[in-house]
Order: C-alpha cells, then structure tokens, then sequence
C-alpha cells in the first residue's frame, strides 16, 4: 500500500497553477530559467524550519491575493501560469500540518483565499511555464525555451 502525503493530488496529469511575483524578480527568473525554491514559513521563529518551496495558487487573479498586504513591494505584477505534475502540487494547508506546523502559526497565516494555496518542494523550471503575464497591461510575456521565444 502506497502512503501519499496529505493534499496529493494524484496520478500523473499536470495542474495549472500560477505563481505571482514582483516586475523586479523578472530578469532573474528569466536568467536561470526556474522558478527557485524560497522560505516555507513553517516556524515564526525559526527560517527555513520546513522544506525550502516555491508557492503557487489555483486563483490567477491579482487582485483576490491577500498575502500581499503589508509587502513593501508588489508581488503581484507579474504571473507565472505552470503546469505542474499533480502529484508534485501540495495543497499547502494540508502540506504544512503534515510537516508538523504550529496549529497557531498556521491559523495566523491562513488569512482569506489560503485555501487556494499550493506548494512543490523543487524548483519549477521553464519547461513548465506555461504563460508570464504583465497583470497590469495584460500582455503576454515572451519567454526563451518555447514557442513564446523572447525578443533579442
């Protein structure tokens, strides 16, 4: 009998979710060609208490992301569609209980919309972009790699 990790997914087929950043990080990401892996928030006191993650979101709307208040910068700016293998894609109330979160914590984190939150433990690279859109003109985004090639 296989034991799955609470909020699998299951099988092999992808899940589109969408991963919101700000215009500055842009560059970057386009440069490595990943989406990295950052702070998992398991521990007000402790960083990186819990697997390193890349956060994602079933909601492509900008404007329904709570977590973005209280950021000095908007995270919100630009929108990464991936698709990534569903059972890879944790949802990420269920990951952080089974990896031991305060009940606390997690209940002062677990503000409106966090039901939408996803999480993988790996980079998500290029070859799963999907789309990166500007959430403020709308526009698609070029990117290397694919049939959306970037402009020189």
């Amino acid at each position: 009998m296989r034991i799955r990790s609470p909020g699998y997914l299951g099988g092999k087929q992808n899940i589109r979710l969408y991963h919101f950043t700000a215009a500055h990080h842009l560059p970057a990401i386009l440069a490595t060609g990943q989406l990295k892996v950052v702070e998992s928030n398991m521990s007000r006191t402790r960083e990186h208490a819990g697997p390193d993650v890349v956060w994602l979101t079933r909601n492509p709307e900008a404007v329904v992301q709570t977590w973005k208040k209280g950021s000095a910068v908007d995270k919100t700016e630009i929108r990464f569609a991936v698709d990534v293998p569903g059972r890879e894609a944790h949802r990420w109330r269920d990951w952080s209980a089974s990896r031991g979160i305060d009940p606390n914590w997690a209940r002062y984190l677990a503000m409106p919309g966090s039901g939408s939150w996803y999480v993988v433990e790996r980079p998500v690279p290029m070859s799963e972009w999907a789309e990166i859109l500007d959430v403020s003109t709308g526009e698609a985004i070029k990117f290397p790699g694919t049939s959306k090639e970037a402009a020189s």
